[in-house]
């Protein structure tokens, strides 16, 4: 049982129940939150189903858009229908169906009412409660930083909460005063770093993560993978090639190999150097089909 397990009383059981119901009503990325690490026979495919959610969701309210005449809002919406799983074809034909002022009617969700699922307080509590949240938030976090982060308190689980709100900008001027009572706070600030656009800042945040605890993977991040990324974005490659190379010489998790194996492939045809990105991506594609 996790961190919060003990803490909470919480079980797989529950988690499970609890995404079920959020499934059920609609309201897909609640249970992705639930979902995320939770090691279960059940858990991946109720991930899948709420993945598909998320795509048809998102393309639906495109579509809207589009017939609305705001392409701008529609172009953000089939963006993130995308990152969840949407094909090239689903993508086009909501723009077509948007355009030619035929969006899908939007189907009526009928909440369920809200009430203890299993014998969990945290699980039972309604899905926009930031404990919950919050709850989630640490859970992706390694055992061995989350006691680090509770003791930091309320006022940074407020401020952590604030990137994923849609307020980066806030969140990275709230965050500047934990980052310096724990290097912990250093993840959420880069985090909100990334979402503002100051991707100078997030570097900096994820050097002195990384110093301070090592490159660790942060429910599905990886903080040396983020920094490979970051780093490429400020044309700082070669940099970052040196990150992933350090990285992999420390890693012996076969997922977190594979990331770094194939950020390795990446930065390499960047640079120029095909030859050897083709190598190691044979290789990549070879090992870990």
């Amino acid at each position: 049982m996790g961190f919060l397990g003990k803490l909470f009383g919480t079980d797989p059981e529950s988690k499970l129940a609890k995404a079920r119901k959020f499934l059920d009503t609609g309201e897909f990325h609640e249970a992705r939150w639930v979902l995320e690490g939770l090691e279960h026979p059940e858990a991946a495919p109720l991930m899948a189903d709420a993945m598909t959610g998320l795509v048809e969701a998102n393309l639906e309210e495109g579509r809207a858009r589009y017939s609305s005449g705001d392409r701008e809002g529609a172009e953000e919406h089939l963006a993130l229908a995308r990152t969840f799983g949407a094909t090239a074809e689903q993508l086009r034909q909501a723009r077509r169906m948007g355009r030619e002022a035929m969006p899908a009617p939007k189907p009526k969700r009928t909440p369920a009412a809200e009430g203890p699922v299993g014998d969990d307080p945290i699980w039972s509590l309604p899905p926009d409660d930031p404990r919950l949240r919050y709850a989630l938030m640490v859970e992706t976090y390694p055992a061995h930083l989350r006691e680090r982060l509770m003791a930091l308190g309320p006022a940074f689980a407020e401020a952590a909460l604030l990137t994923d709100n849609g307020q980066p900008e806030r969140a990275l001027k709230a965050l500047s005063h934990h980052v310096n009572t724990d290097d912990v706070a250093r993840y959420e600030r880069a985090r909100a770093a990334i979402a503002a656009g100051e991707l100078p800042a997030a570097a900096s945040e994820l050097l002195r993560f990384g110093e301070a605890f090592g490159h660790q993977a942060i429910g599905s991040n990886h903080t040396a993978i983020m920094m490979v990324q970051v780093l490429t974005s400020l044309g700082r490659a070669e940099e970052a090639l040196g990150y992933v190379l350090a990285s992999l010489g420390e890693s012996s998790v076969p997922a977190e190999q594979v990331m770094l194996r194939g950020a390795e492939a990446q930065l390499l045809f960047v640079l120029g150097r095909d030859e050897e990105a083709d190598t190691k991506a044979t290789a990549l594609l070879r090992d870990s089909s």
